[in-house]
C-alpha cells in the first residue's frame, strides 16, 4: 500500500482549478488491445511533476514512472504482456518481462530456473524469478481524499501464490 500527499491550501486549489484531476489523481484503466490486452492499470499524478504506472493486472508492479516528463523507468522491448502468455519453462520468463520500475520476483522463486524433488508432487520446474508477476492482484482499493488541506491518494491489493494441498506438501 503506498499513499501519496499533494501539500496545497485545499481552499487556495479550489479557487483556481476546476477539479484536483487536473493536477494530481488516479485514473484506473485496462487495456484494450495487443499483447497488453486485458491488464488492469492505474496511473497516478502525485502534482508534484512524479507521476507512473501501477499494474494490478501485473502483481502491481510499477511499469512506466516519470518526474516533470523525464521518463526514469525502462521498458523492455516486450512492452507490456499480459500474464496469458507467461511461460514458466527455463528462460520463458524473459518473453513477459517488461522491466518498469519495479517488477516482482520471487515468492516460489528468486533467481535462475532449477528443479526440485518434492516427496510427494515429484520432480517439480521453478521458472525463472517465479509467477507472481504474472498474476492479477485482487481486493485492488483505490482511493482519493482530501483530508483537510491535503489530497490523499490510496492504492492497495492483495497477492496470492499457493499450490492445492500445499499445506500439506510442506510449501
Amino acid at each position: 500500500m503506498s499513499n501519496f500527499s499533494f501539500n496545497k491550501n485545499r481552499i487556495f486549489l479550489q479557487k483556481r482549478i476546476g477539479g484536483i484531476s487536473q493536477i494530481a489523481g488516479l485514473k484506473r484503466y485496462s487495456f484494450t488491445e495487443g499483447k497488453a490486452k486485458g491488464i488492469e492499470a492505474i496511473d497516478v499524478k502525485t502534482g508534484s511533476g512524479l507521476s507512473f504506472t501501477v499494474l494490478p493486472g501485473r502483481g502491481m508492479d510499477i511499469a512506466w514512472a516519470e518526474f516533470k516528463g523525464i521518463p526514469f523507468s525502462y521498458i523492455s522491448k516486450t512492452g507490456l504482456v499480459s500474464p496469458q502468455y507467461y511461460e514458466s519453462g527455463k528462460m520463458e520468463w524473459l518473453r513477459t518481462f517488461f522491466a518498469g520500475l519495479l517488477t516482482t520476483c520471487g515468492l516460489s522463486n528468486v533467481g535462475g530456473p532449477c528443479n526440485e524433488e518434492h516427496p510427494v508432487l515429484g520432480e517439480r520446474h521453478f521458472g525463472l524469478h517465479g509467477r507472481i508477476s504474472n498474476m492479477a492482484a485482487d481486493n485492488v482499493c483505490v482511493n482519493e481524499e482530501w483530508k483537510g488541506d491535503d489530497f490523499t491518494m490510496m492504492i492497495s491489493g492483495r497477492l496470492c501464490e499457493i499450490l492445492l494441498y500445499s499445506r500439506y506438501f510442506g510449501k
